[in-house]
């Protein structure tokens, strides 16, 4: 993993993350979209600020490759845990803005 840390605040816990499977969905700019499934991989500091990482393996241009996403404050408050009988633990789903 690359050594980029975003500090960010969120109501789940290291342990509620770390490892857990997790569906996204957004777009990272006016013309690209991010959909996929990974793994979270999380890092804690002594104030408790989380820096989250997804971890996506098959990259489209690249299946061997591995991809990873940083999240900022804004896709933190986004994630939400999936139901019981979901395939995977959380999901992260953001409405494109309307312009």
């Amino acid at each position: 993993m690359d050594e980029f840390i975003q500090w960010v605040k969120s109501n789940w816990s290291k342990a509620d993350l770390d490892g857990k499977s997790v569906q996204i969905d957004f777009a990272s700019s006016k013309d690209r979209w991010i959909k996929g499934v990974g793994r979270f991989r999380v890092k804690e500091n002594e104030r408790r600020e989380l820096s989250i990482t997804v971890e996506i393996e098959g990259d489209p241009g690249s299946p061997s490759k591995v991809r990873h996403i940083h999240l900022n404050q804004s896709l933190a408050n986004a994630m939400n845990r999936c139901p019981p009988a979901s395939t995977h633990d959380f999901f992260l789903y953001v409405e494109p803005a309307i312009l």
